[in-house]
Parts: C-alpha cells; structure tokens; sequence
C-alpha cells in the first residue's frame, strides 16, 4: 500500500506546490470589487469577530453563537446593517461597550497584516 500512497502524495503535491506558486505569481487584486464584496453582505462577514468578542468577554461560547446567529437573521430580514442590529440589542450590548463593538466591524483590524503577507510573498 505505502509502494504506491507514498509516490501519488508527492506527486500531487509538487502539483499543488506548482498550482499554487503559479498563482501567487499571477495574481492580480481588484481592491474596489473587494470593497463592494464587503459592503454588500451589510455587515456580515464581521459576525465571526462579534462572536470571538462575546467569547472573549466570557459569554459561553453557545450562548454567543446564539446571540450572533438571531441578530444577523434578524438584520438580513430588516435590511439593516449588522452592526446597527449589535448596538440596538441589549443581550449583546450587555456584554460588550460600544467601543467594542466598533473595533469588530473596524476592517483595519482584519487587514492589519497584508501588507506583509504581500511583502513575504513578493508581489
């Protein structure tokens, strides 16, 4: 069995090594389109944030997943943004400051090491 997993494995993985060098070369970044994407989900890609926040303020780790999962369903039935839904919810609010919940939907925070992922990678 090992005879032949053995050579396969690395096989594929000089061709993934290949694919994936192949494309860091080539890549090319649409910052505009990125932001659009972003704006678009209202809030949404920081409900991961919210939720590490609740945890990290001692919330149960359920209990915040369930507070996050209502108040995003909640803000895609209304149209509103997620973070507008955080700061007019008392469960949450309960936990957190304003300040808060201002650093999680602060998209500096997320991006903080690209410029130096971009820079090990070379592009």
């Amino acid at each position: 069995m090992e005879r032949v997993i053995l050579p396969d494995s690395t096989t594929l993985l000089e061709y993934m090594l290949g694919r994936m060098a192949y494309i860091l070369e080539n890549i090319t970044v649409d910052e505009k389109r990125m932001e659009e994407n972003i704006l678009i989900t209202k809030g949404a890609v920081f409900s991961g944030g919210l939720l590490h926040k609740l945890v990290m303020k001692g919330v149960p780790r359920g209990e915040a997943h369930n507070l996050v999962q209502l108040v995003s369903f909640r803000a895609m039935d209304v149209g509103r943004e997620l973070k507008e839904e955080v700061l007019s919810d008392g469960k949450i609010m309960s936990h957190l400051t304003e300040d808060e919940v201002e650093e999680v939907f602060d998209i500096s925070w997320y991006i903080r090491w690209v410029d130096d992922i971009y820079e090990r990678l070379g592009i």
